[in-house]
């Protein structure tokens, strides 16, 4: 857990703090030790102590801790958000449970299911987050299942492991044989140690996994059908291959010849189609327990997504093929550009660990250039843009040969609206569920589209709860979504007050995701009614009070009409509202004098005079504030302001 939490915190350059439980803190100590020793920085990997009442609520609540991230039970994992809600929001991630289901129908082979349900409770004394522990069996076969749960094979297999133990070397600390002071099939507590010696033999579960699915790739289709299948034979499983849509033939032709061999109807099967449908179906299918994918980083994400979106089932990724190619100053060139190209290019680059992130040290850089820009390369640069050009990214600058050079050179290319090519490739449109968007009232229209075109884009239902104050706008657009066709219940708008709807809409238990756009106080009360909840996840908007920070080199006349703007547009009523200005010491006054002077103060007068004269009502204020020395104005309110003031 040490290594899965600090590695990539510190891959993405987080500072931390680290609580290992209190049972065990001596692993998360050394680490640090060693992380000191291997040079990085102090302050960066911190290892605080203690218990969970203290030190973890501290690390939860503090206000400098930018996120937390907890495995536990649910019901801590509860005060943790709470703590984060109640702090400075910061953000989240819980692991939580360690009581899985385990579902046993009366068509299952039971001695097998009994051996394995006793696998899935008990694996690592019962103490990992997947623990099968809640054990479901169908009526027809309960008690049955219940003596093959206790029965005397597994009990006489339970000695005969504990005897394989003392046999290759496992050290009985305690323990070890009958219970004979109990009527049935009960073994002492028992604990081994050194166990590293026969680690495989009394602990570890060669398991036949079920279904697998693989999704492979069309450079290699020979290679990889034989790389995936095989190992999946030998342990036993039965298979979906779907192979690329461009290179079908050699799957079929195998599973034929796999027929002819005599191997069983059903247990390979090749499927044919495209990855958006039928790689989509196998990566969601509830009914397959694992799926192993060769190809890019982008697809892959959505591999992983689906698995996680279905049945959690196992997910074996080969992505990417940007492996790193290193060349030191002492390296023969000629051969090094030749194996640096081989490995950019061979199979035209299209196998996963195509070397084509090519480091070279500063030494030998000019020289190893001319050495890998020959022909080949040249003409391949140029087929990538014509295929830019062709999926409809606007060819800014550039993207032909460069006359004027002699070698194979290619003129300075941009290519602009580039996320026509790659938005379809790199976006993750993940539907989560159900979706509650709590708007505010200040850009109803705005926040309206901001929030429900996301969510309808990513095949999401929801709730809209516009603010009590501007419902017509919400209401409005629904109306206009159910004349365009989108379905009953795909949209829908509940007005109402924030204590009331809002606070349904934060706290339903089958609401997935909630967004809500308004204060920090109640930001805090939407994220605790999360967590007390299913622990939806929460999208978080607040506040308004940005920081405007203006340097003593700054345009001050420019400035001080653009901090104005940012204070006072839309009346200041914006998330991103720069009203906290700060100003350098040495500027200060003079900043001062822009902002208030006399110049502003008559520019308003002016505008509030225009605004009488061309047909806006004056409903209060409006003129000079006489009892406050300095430029200062009376609160002022017009209606009727259709007309441009």
């Amino acid at each position: 857990m040490f290594a899965m939490k600090v590695g990539p915190a510190l891959a993405a350059g987080c500072t931390m703090l680290v609580k290992p439980a209190e049972q065990t803190p001596l692993s998360a100590l050394y680490y640090a030790h060693l992380a000191k020793l291997a040079g990085l920085p102090d302050g960066v990997l911190n290892v605080v102590t203690g218990y969970g009442r203290t030190v973890g609520a501290a690390i939860t609540s503090h206000l400098d801790i930018d996120k937390v991230s907890f495995t536990g039970s649910t019901e801590v994992g509860r005060l943790v958000m709470q703590a984060a809600a109640l702090s400075n929001l910061k953000h989240v991630s819980l692991e939580l449970g360690g009581k899985s289901p385990f579902i046993v129908f009366d068509d299952a082979d039971i001695d097998k299911i009994a051996s394995l349900a006793l696998q899935g409770t008990f694996i690592n004394k019962g103490e990992v987050c997947v623990a099968g522990s809640r054990v479901f069996v169908q009526q027809g076969i309960y008690d049955k299942f219940l003596i093959k749960l206790v029965d005397k094979n597994q009990y006489e297999r339970v000695l005969k492991f504990m005897e394989i133990g003392k046999k290759e070397g496992a050290t009985l600390l305690t323990g070890g044989g009958k219970l004979s002071n109990r009527k049935g099939y009960y073994i002492e507590p028992t604990i081994f140690t050194d166990v590293s010696k026969v680690y495989c033999k009394i602990y570890c579960s060669h398991e036949t996994i079920g279904v697998v699915g693989h999704i492979i790739p069309w450079n290699s289709p020979s290679y990889m059908f034989a790389m995936k299948v095989g190992p999946a034979l030998a342990a036993g499983c039965t298979m979906l291959v779907k192979p690329a849509e461009q290179t079908p033939l050699s799957a079929l032709y195998y599973a034929h010849l796999a027929k002819l061999a005599g191997l069983p109807d059903g247990v390979l099967n090749v499927v044919t189609g495209y990855g958006r449908t039928v790689g989509a179906a196998i990566t969601s299918h509830m009914d397959i327990d694992k799926v192993s994918f060769t190809g890019s980083t982008e697809v892959g994400r959505l591999v992983m997504q689906a698995a996680a979106l279905s049945n959690l089932k196992h997910v074996s990724l080969e992505l990417g093929g940007k492996s790193p190619f290193i060349v030191f100053d002492d390296a023969d060139i000629d051969k090094i550009a030749s194996l640096a190209l081989q490995g950019t290019f061979i199979n035209k680059g299209e196998v996963c660990v195509a070397g084509s992130r090519v480091f070279v040290q500063q030494g030998i850089y000019d020289k190893f250039l001319i050495k890998l820009v020959d022909k080949n390369q040249y003409e391949r640069v140029l087929k990538f843009m014509e295929i830019g050009k062709k999926e409809g990214a606007t060819l800014l600058t550039g993207g032909g040969k460069l006359s004027n050079r002699k070698g194979y050179y290619i003129e300075p290319t941009i290519f602009t609206d580039v996320s026509k090519v790659y938005c379809k490739i790199y976006c993750s449109h993940e539907t989560i569920g159900v979706v509650g968007h709590i708007i505010p009232w200040n850009s109803p229209s705005y926040m309206f589209a901001m929030k429900v075109g996301p969510a309808l884009a990513a095949g999401c239902t929801m709730l809209v709860k516009p603010a009590e104050q501007t419902p017509l706008s919400a209401l409005y657009y629904a109306h206009l979504a159910k004349l365009a066709g989108l379905p009953d219940g795909v949209l829908n708008v509940v007005t109402g007050y924030g204590r009331t709807v809002g606070a349904a809409i934060t706290s339903h238990m089958d609401i997935d995701k909630v967004s809500f756009t308004g204060s920090t106080e109640v930001g805090r009360l939407v994220m605790q009614a999360a967590a007390l909840s299913n622990l939806k996840h929460v999208s978080l908007e607040l506040g308004g009070k940005s920081p405007f920070i203006v340097f003593d080199d700054a345009d001050i006349d420019k400035i001080a009409s653009l901090a104005l703007q940012g204070t006072f547009i839309n009346k200041g009523e914006v998330c991103v509202a720069g009203s906290r200005v700060f100003v350098q010491q040495g500027i200060y006054d003079k900043f001062l004098i822009k902002l208030v002077d006399k110049n502003q103060y008559e520019r308003v007068l002016k505008f509030m005079e225009i605004g009488k004269k061309e047909g806006a009502t004056l409903l209060t204020g409006g003129g000079k504030l006489s009892n406050r020395k300095g430029y200062y104005i009376e609160p002022t309110i017009f209606t009727d302001v259709s007309v441009r003031i």
